[in-house]
């Protein structure tokens, strides 16, 4: 690979991911790409995109270079492969006040955790200390995930 990927771009790319859309690592140039989906199936089924819009036909282009040069792309790991609830979990053992752990070992459990977790983090004064963990978590992540597929990467 001739440019490192930027480990604080990948790190935000898999904070912030959209159900229509597919996220890659062009593994050649370091380079994140977005693609939707609906440009993967059209790039699949061979569609020619000579009535698209300018924008399109380059997603289009783009979307056949990811699967007919698929040994070049790598998908950047999905909210699926980062278990969130898992991070939660792990921060609220990792609270050293035990009253703030149980209280957030209590708000995680059953339909809402999500929302209640976040209610109570703000309600302790611990956004910061979540915001920070849950970042070094994602970080870990994606050290792992380029370790894993040979991508060179830089951390600044």
């Amino acid at each position: 690979m001739s440019q490192a990927l930027k480990l604080s771009e990948l790190i935000d790319e898999m904070d912030m991911q959209f159900d229509d859309s597919n996220v890659f690592v062009n593994k050649e140039t370091g380079e994140i790409v977005y693609i939707m989906r609906e440009f993967l199936s059209m790039a699949e089924d061979g569609e020619k995109g000579d009535h698209l819009p300018s924008w399109e036909q380059k997603q289009l282009k783009l979307a056949e270079d990811i699967v007919f040069s698929f040994e070049k792309y790598q998908t950047i790991p999905s909210k699926y492969d980062m278990d969130e609830y898992d991070i939660m979990e792990d921060f609220c053992l990792a609270v050293k006040n035990e009253r703030h752990q149980q209280q957030l070992l209590t708000a995680i459990r059953g339909k809402g955790a999500f929302r209640r977790f976040k209610d109570k983090i703000i309600a302790l004064d611990l956004e910061d200390d979540w915001y920070d963990y849950h970042h070094n978590r994602l970080k870990e992540i994606a050290i792992d995930f380029c370790h894993r597929h040979e991508i060179k990467y830089e951390d600044k």
